[in-house]
């Protein structure tokens, strides 16, 4: 008997009947992050975690406390900053030991970075009372925590900085958030920020329709995903200029690019 595999995506996809329906108008306040003006929007998050850093002013020999365990790019969007990072551990519950956060506190740390993992919340009151014992800034990562609450209270408001990854949770093709929430920063809102070359945002909306078709049929998608990518090879060879937007390196450092590639905006097919 034949075995049949299973497609998971990674992300929401995309309906081919999503890129052209109306944008429906809810009644009432929209929810939090969306509802504060203190919030600035990016192409992907990473991107505007790197111009965090750069309008908090922090370069080499600035720490920013930040958990062992991470997707990475974060780190890399502190690093290619100038931040320098120092990890603390998480257990088996994901969270941190205050104790050892005590401990790593050195005159030269910054911030504390918090991430609350696949939505649950980290114990962000405590962290929160922590930080404000210290004059230490919170950053809190709700790129997996969209619309997630504790204590009543929205997650990324605990924390001085939140960001958000928005389509890890929403059906929709890019978008990172940065919410300042309590007051702004005057060189965060004056990064001069362009739109997203319309060939990228294509490609991208591109990946999440075929992954939703992959998740209905694996085989069907495949062949899709085969196409798209002798497409994408095709484009390279004849010298079609695709924009890499925010990719970092791992090393901590811009690549050869250069930083205007990370000063992209949010952007649609709207």
């Amino acid at each position: 008997m034949a075995s049949m595999s299973m497609y998971v995506p990674a992300w929401q996809g995309l309906a081919l009947t999503d890129l052209w329906r109306r944008q429906a108008v809810a009644a009432g306040a929209p929810p939090y992050p969306f509802n504060t003006n203190d919030g600035t929007y990016f192409y992907t998050a990473r991107s505007g975690i790197y111009h965090l850093i750069r309008a908090l002013g922090w370069g080499p020999g600035d720490v920013v406390l930040a958990p062992d365990y991470h997707s990475g790019v974060e780190i890399w969007g502190l690093r290619a900053a100038g931040a320098d990072v120092r990890y603390y551990h998480v257990n088996n519950r994901l969270e941190p030991d205050l104790d050892e956060l005590a401990a790593l506190c050195t005159p030269d740390v910054r911030a504390l970075y918090v991430i609350h993992y696949l939505g649950w919340p980290q114990p962000i009151a405590a962290l929160a009372a922590f930080c404000r014992e210290r004059g230490l800034p919170m950053i809190e990562d709700c790129a997996l925590a969209l619309l997630s609450r504790t204590a009543n209270r929205p997650l990324g408001t605990f924390g001085d900085y939140s960001v958000f990854c928005l389509y890890k949770s929403l059906p929709v093709p890019n978008g990172g958030l940065i919410v300042q929430n309590h007051g702004r920063l005057p060189a965060l809102q004056q990064v001069s920020l362009e739109a997203a070359d319309r060939l990228s945002v294509v490609a991208r909306s591109a990946d999440l329709v075929l992954s939703r078709i992959r998740s209905q049929s694996n085989t069907v998608g495949r062949v899709l995903f085969g196409l798209k990518s002798a497409t994408g090879r095709a484009l390279t060879r004849t010298g079609v200029n695709r924009l890499a937007v925010g990719d970092m390196l791992p090393e901590g450092h811009v690549p050869n690019f250069g930083v205007d590639r990370l000063n992209v905006g949010m952007c649609s097919l709207s």
